[in-house]
């Protein structure tokens, strides 16, 4: 049987601070595959897709959604890629077979961050 940690336990954890136009948006290291140059779109938003979907890009072979969290979370509107030289590909929280990872577009490279109940 495996013991798993209490609050109490866990003191620290390693995040990354994404930057987005305003506030950063604050992700534990590990659910992070990889940060990357901003990518080719191979299909880009429709009129049918949702306002935060920039388009998809081929990474690993396989297809991967790329969205516009300040969209998504109705704090800006979509920028242009030219203003987005970045991204962070992101494991998914849920088991779906079309989509193992998406990504998150940034404004520039993530810092990390120690992020313990003295930083909150």
């Amino acid at each position: 049987m495996q013991v798993q940690p209490t609050s109490a336990q866990v003191e620290s954890l390693q995040t990354l601070l994404l930057p987005l136009h305003g506030p950063y948006l604050i992700v534990p290291q590990s659910t992070v595959v990889e940060i990357a140059p901003f990518p080719k779109l191979t299909a880009g938003s429709s009129t049918d897709a949702a306002a935060w979907l920039l388009g998809m890009f081929e990474w690993r072979d396989q297809k991967v959604p790329l969205i516009s969290f300040e969209s998504l979370s109705g704090v800006a509107t979509v920028a242009a890629p030219a203003a987005k030289p970045h991204i962070a590909v992101l494991y998914t929280l849920q088991d779906r077979p079309e989509f193992e990872y998406y990504a998150i577009a940034l404004t520039a490279i993530p810092k990390p961050a120690l992020l313990n109940s003295a930083s909150l």
